[in-house]
């Protein structure tokens, strides 16, 4: 049986008290959830070649089954916090761990690359009631000290799971376990999920809000059609090339906001709990760690997936380098926030200021890494910047959760979690359209700016050598068509692969690599721009808290 605490856990003051065993087994089954959901985010992208070609998948495809969990994880987070605030944060967390699992089953088994999108879809929705559920038990859970340290090592699983997420596919699919080849990373959540299930059903603590409020029905319809509209077209705009009814749907994301609050403050009156607690945005901690959030996860997802498509589709790197490429991340990461508590302490929110910092070095670092290696970039060259990375992310991240609820009660801790959360996958979403689109258009620009010379060139080389002008038409148009083919596969993880003979494939395997390479290095400045930001305006933060006090 677990052990249960009704709603005066949720109630509960700060005390001194240490952690207890059963607190912190119950802990690691949150910790487990947590990991998968976020696991899940991101094994996926150092596979997709390999599910492409094994499902004969589309492009379009293929980057639906990228995409697809993180939109349908943003429809659910906040609609589950809420549950999981009225009705039990335990209930709703076990519900989600055996959603994941059915649903990466189905991943696992699909036959199809549309059977393996709807899995997706289901993965999504199902870790959508997860992880507002982790920060809520979590905060409901412990007191004092001992919510501080829990606190931090759940900022470290976190940061492990962004990272580790493409080195544990990569050794996954280098692995080949049992044949089962890319299926394997979907396949690898079902025996953490179970773990998670039976430590949670044994040692999780119930919590939840004081009974007696209605749920908000209509704010939770009202805001499920809000996020929809917002995340719909970011997540699936560009590979629709933006139809005007994709873009009218973000301009209705805007009424439905107005209808949200009008629907909030009835709910309010009426006495019902609303889905949106108004508490939430008068607390000056919570709304800054939320613009802190928005701002700074711009820039890493775009970040990982385009490196990740750079090193495996230009620099020719199998999915086990590339996942390796992303280990001192990982690594530094966890180091560093284990040093991260004593640094708060000391440094106060200037801490999140340091790390913005580090990752400004660390972003310069990696632009100038490519730069001066180009294809020829080994995973020894990227070690330094990727390091500073993880230590700049570690510094930022892991003090920006505690942060985010130090002044929210217990009862609504759920909701809030799923506020941020929605935001913070709003956020990701957003970045990686904006660096997709820098990306892409660079690339169009500079294959443009180079591809007629390239053309003329392999024209001049085909004439010494004596080639006949209707062959080398042939070539010249095959050359054309490769360099189309091939700058969409480079967004979608596959190599490039031309059908007009080694000469051609070699013009366009130079052409596209060296708009790759600059086009990699320009979008950079985005990230860097992201962290810039984010150290501002926690500097100004901390500031005018130093004023305050």
């Amino acid at each position: 049986m677990a052990r249960n605490a009704s709603a005066d856990v949720a109630g509960a003051t700060d005390s001194e008290e240490r952690p207890g065993k059963p607190q912190w087994l119950g802990f690691v089954a949150l910790l487990l959830g947590m990991f998968i959901v976020q696991v899940d985010f991101f094994i996926v992208n150092v596979a997709l070649p390999h599910i492409q070609r094994d499902l004969s998948a589309t492009l379009s495809e293929i980057q639906l089954v990228a995409i697809s969990y993180g939109g349908a994880v943003g429809l659910t987070v906040i609609t589950g916090g809420r549950l999981g605030d009225s009705f039990g944060r335990r209930r709703l967390f076990l519900i989600g761990i055996v959603g994941i699992s059915v649903a990466s089953l189905l991943c696992g088994l699909a036959w199809s690359a549309q059977v393996l999108v709807a899995a997706r879809v289901l993965q999504g929705l199902a870790a959508g009631l997860i992880m507002p559920q982790g920060i809520g038990s979590l905060h409901a859970m412990f007191t004092g000290p001992g919510r501080e340290r829990a606190f931090s090592v759940f900022g470290v699983v976190m940061g492990l799971s962004w990272g580790s997420g493409m080195v544990f596919g990569g050794l996954l699919l280098a692995a080949d376990v049992a044949g089962m080849g890319w299926r394997s990373i979907f396949l690898i959540s079902i025996p953490l999920a179970a773990a998670a299930f039976l430590l949670g059903r044994r040692w999780l603590v119930e919590s939840h809000a004081p009974s007696g409020r209605r749920l908000d029905i209509a704010g939770v319809f009202t805001l499920a059609m809000l996020v929809a509209t917002v995340l719909f077209p970011l997540t699936y705009g560009r590979q629709l090339n933006w139809p005007p009814w994709v873009l009218a749907m973000l301009g209705l994301a805007a009424l439905l906001g107005i209808l949200l609050v009008k629907v909030e403050r009835q709910a309010t009156r009426r006495g019902h709990a609303p889905v949106l607690p108004p508490e939430l945005f008068r607390d000056r901690n919570f709304v800054t760690g939320v613009i802190v959030i928005m701002v700074f996860f711009l820039g890493p997802p775009g970040y990982f997936l385009l490196i990740t498509l750079y090193l495996q589709s230009v620099c020719g790197f199998s999915p086990f380098e590339s996942g390796l490429s992303l280990l001192p991340f990982s690594s530094l990461f966890l180091i560093t926030s284990y040093f991260v508590k004593p640094l708060k302490e000391r440094m106060g929110e200037w801490v999140i200021v340091l790390g913005a910092a580090i990752m400004i070095v660390g972003i310069i670092g990696v632009a100038l890494t490519i730069a001066a290696t180009g294809q020829d970039v080994t995973v020894l060259a990227l070690v330094p910047a990727t390091a500073l990375l993880g230590i700049g992310q570690a510094l930022v991240t892991t003090p920006l959760y505690e942060m985010l609820l130090r002044n929210v009660r217990n009862d609504i801790s759920a909701t809030a979690s799923g506020v941020f959360t929605t935001l913070q996958l709003i956020a990701q979403q957003v970045g990686v359209a904006i660096a997709i689109i820098i990306f892409t258009g660079i690339v169009h620009q500079q294959i443009e700016a180079t591809h007629r010379s390239d053309v003329a060139d392999l024209r001049q080389r085909l004439v010494v050598s004596g080639i006949p002008a209707s062959e080398i038409q042939e070539l010249t148009a095959d050359l054309e068509s490769c360099v189309r083919k091939n700058q969409d596969a480079l967004m979608n993880g596959t190599h490039v692969d031309c059908a007009g003979g080694a000469e051609v494939e070699k013009v366009v395997r130079r052409t596209i690599a060296g708009a790759a390479r600059q086009s990699f290095s320009l979008t950079l400045l985005f990230n860097l721009a992201m962290s810039v930001l984010t150290g501002s305006i926690m500097a100004g933060y901390a500031i005018a808290r130093r004023r305050r006090n």
